[in-house]
């Protein structure tokens, strides 16, 4: 499987104790990396995070982690930035970890991989989902046009002889069929104005710092047709951080709305909320 990000809002509790080693993992690591908090994910690891930032740094761990499961258990490092090319494939767990046979090992790999998501991380694990709701409003916009179309006309030929009549005020005999003709004519319009939108979006990371609130703000322009952004589609000049008070308007605006919703929701020409202090506006 690829990557699994962890929301640091979404950890589980775990009540069980947990293996002497990773205690000890852990007793080392809050000493040489500060700012660090843990919380158990199971006896044989542990998750990683900073207070204040929405995803887990990743998890360490100690045990028999390799796929062939030879016994030999090692001090383990899971995190987004790892790439372990003695397991190529991105389907495996193992790519994304670091493992050591030693306590010291271990620690130096910690402190090497275990990262804060960036903006550009976090554009990379959630963009999929503001795109599958741009996606579906375009779906269902063109499926009520295509369905008023097959229950109205036979032909492209009759349509334009309805749209006609329509534009030149003809009184139908028929009100109720009138109207079903204005309504499908309406349709194609706005099937016309969906299919022709794009998606440019904004994200926003919304946080405290030293008692002021801040902005992280990336532009991402036509992202619907963004399958994975790479690092040179994040150049300096669309990534800014605002306080309050010089937070663009257009984007204070949408994002004043978008900070209503709820988790996962999405509203055309609006915005998406992620969730924990973290939007997608659209411009």
């Amino acid at each position: 499987m690829s990557y699994i990000a962890k929301r640091v809002s979404k950890i589980e509790d775990f009540t069980g104790d947990q293996r002497d080693e990773v205690k000890n993992f852990i007793h080392r690591l809050s000493k040489e990396m500060r700012g660090i908090d843990f919380h158990y994910r199971n006896r044989h690891s542990s998750w990683v995070f900073m207070k204040g930032h929405p995803y887990c740094m990743g998890w360490i761990a100690f045990g028999d982690y390799r796929e062939t499961g030879k016994g030999i258990e090692n001090y383990v490092v899971y995190s987004h930035t790892i790439r372990n090319m003695k397991y190529s494939s991105y389907q495996s767990d193992q790519h994304y970890m670091a493992m050591s046979l030693h306590l010291k090992g271990g620690v130096k790999n910690a402190k090497r991989y275990l990262k804060n998501f960036t903006m550009f991380d976090i554009a990379n694990e959630t963009l999929s989902n503001v795109k599958h709701r741009f996606t579906s409003a375009r779906y269902k916009v063109r499926q009520d046009a295509d369905a008023k179309k097959d229950k109205m006309f036979t032909s492209i030929s009759m349509y334009r002889e309805m749209e006609h009549l329509v534009h030149t005020g003809y009184a139908f005999l028929d009100a109720a069929f009138g109207q079903q003709v204005k309504d499908y004519i309406t349709s194609q319009q706005e099937k016309k104005v969906s299919e022709a939108k794009h998606l440019n979006l904004h994200l926003i990371k919304v946080y405290e710092k030293l008692g002021e609130q801040h902005f992280d703000v990336v532009q991402i322009n036509d992202a619907s047709k963004v399958y994975k952004l790479r690092p040179d589609e994040f150049p300096p000049e669309l990534i800014n951080t605002y306080t309050d008070g010089t937070l663009p308007q257009e984007l204070a605006g949408k994002l004043s709305v978008v900070n209503i919703l709820t988790q996962d929701q999405y509203v055309e020409d609006v915005g998406y909320a992620l969730g924990d202090g973290m939007y997608y506006v659209s411009i």
